[in-house]
């Protein structure tokens, strides 16, 4: 079993890709460094994704890949592809979210 797994069930008593999210999920937003790795997919319990405070944060990729996959049917790339990107976007968009990816500088 992948620590990540482990992980991801202890925090979220649940399995991957499946996380047990105790509200209801608005808004998803997807983040790359600024070097283009994955980092993070965060969930909003608000229509949107700008200036508020996420509310649940998926770190792992193969936690989020599953997730967003089982959501819109496409595999989340793991480095910054926009065309992919704009593909899942759209997809969530169409089905009510409010969604966008971006390439934050990581400072850490």
């Amino acid at each position: 079993m992948k620590l990540s797994k482990v992980i991801f069930e202890e925090i979220n008593g649940s399995g991957i890709g499946d996380p047990k999210i105790d509200f209801d999920v608005k808004g998803i937003s997807i983040t790359y460094t600024d070097y283009g790795q994955y980092y993070g997919t965060y969930l909003y319990d608000e229509p949107k994704t700008a200036n508020i405070s996420w509310k649940e944060k998926i770190r792992f990729f193969d936690d989020a890949q599953e997730y967003i996959k089982k959501l819109t049917g496409f595999e989340l790339p793991r480095r910054y592809e926009t065309d992919i990107l704009d593909k899942i976007v759209d997809a969530l968009k169409k089905k009510g979210y409010a969604a966008d990816y971006d390439d934050a500088m990581d400072v850490s």
